[in-house]
């Protein structure tokens, strides 16, 4: 009962940041309280299956239902939020692995008994405001950006290998630390490698958030060019029309 006190705390706070990062980066295409209530079903949805204490599984249904709740919330094709639910999973479990490789590193035998509800909160605690802290700077970070209402093409698609591989990298570390005894010095790898990781998927998103705003300029640049040539010409006629009617 005291872990699934933990575990409603936890989801609660990915609900608030999911609600965040989406109200302000996108725009809704539904009312506010529709919103909230999709949230809290799907949510729900994911606190359920959190019972049956599977990483593979919570990580699964959090990426399934983030990317379900932006689809069909907001002015976003599939793909663009697949895109951004890829990357607050891997931003989620990038801060998980931090926190793990750093308890590991003090306390090598405190997460033995991950499933008591003292050391599950701290846990839980610290991971939390990791990924609360990343998700709020990249907020305010591309927040000088127009919404992104409008649409990314499908070459997005290709850079959801990024973070999906990062999540899998992730969980290849932890089983590891969770099966073998690993030296001190290897424990700081694995939390330097989530740094890393965690650094190298905010990277991939800045940049592609770059290249997104410098191609919708250039865009605007041509339609502006081309609409001053418009213009010009309909002058031109204009005046050419005004000297026959003078003459």
């Amino acid at each position: 009962m005291k872990n699934a006190i933990c575990y409603f705390f936890s989801f609660l706070v990915e609900a608030i940041i999911l609600w965040q990062y989406s109200s302000n980066l996108f725009s809704a295409k539904r009312k506010l309280l529709v919103k909230l209530i999709a949230l809290c079903c799907l949510y729900f949805i994911l606190f359920f299956c959190s019972l049956f204490e599977s990483i593979w599984l919570n990580v699964a249904f959090y990426f399934l239902l983030n990317f379900i709740f932006l689809v069909i919330q907001f002015y976003l094709n599939w793909y663009t939020a697949l895109f951004h639910s890829s990357i607050l999973t891997a931003v989620m479990s990038m801060s998980e692995l931090i926190v793990y490789g750093i308890i590991k590193r003090f306390a090598p035998h405190f997460l033995d008994n991950g499933r008591e509800f003292n050391h599950l909160l701290v846990f839980t605690v610290f991971n939390k405001l990791i990924f609360f802290t990343v998700i709020y700077l990249l907020i305010h970070f591309i927040k000088k950006q127009e919404k992104c209402s409008r649409q990314y093409d499908k070459s997005i698609f290709l850079l959801v290998f990024i973070p999906i591989a990062s999540v899998f990298v992730m969980f290849t570390f932890i089983n590891i630390g969770e099966n073998a005894t690993l030296p001190p010095s290897l424990d700081w790898m694995i939390t330097l490698s989530a740094v890393f990781l965690l650094t190298a998927n905010l990277l991939m998103f800045g940049i592609n958030q770059y290249h997104q705003k410098k191609i919708w300029n250039l865009q605007k640049c041509s339609y502006c060019s081309n609409k001053s040539r418009i213009q010009r010409g309909i002058m031109k006629c204009y005046i050419c029309r005004t000297k026959i009617s003078v003459f």
